[in-house]
């Protein structure tokens, strides 16, 4: 295979799946009951909330920070008394 057939079937590949993901994340939102799409059918409850992405994640939990070093001229960490 030349280098452009390469690059030709990576692009078709990837704007493959932005399509499929974007059908899906279509039917995901949309209100309907019943979905069909494909030959594949799907009975759902729409009320069903689902999380959004968007929404800021809670500031609840904590982080561990490790402890601040000094180093000497040669990068060994100095221990103070």
């Amino acid at each position: 295979m030349e280098p452009s057939e390469y690059l030709a079937l990576g692009t078709l590949i990837t704007v493959s799946a932005s399509a499929l993901a974007l059908i899906i994340k279509q039917i995901e939102s949309s209100k309907c009951t019943d979905v069909s799409c494909c030959g594949v059918k799907c009975k759902r409850d729409p009320t069903i909330k689902t999380l959004d992405a968007t929404a800021p994640t809670p500031i609840n939990t904590p982080r561990i920070i490790p402890p601040l070093t000094q180093t000497d001229n040669i990068g060994r960490p100095v221990v103070n008394p």
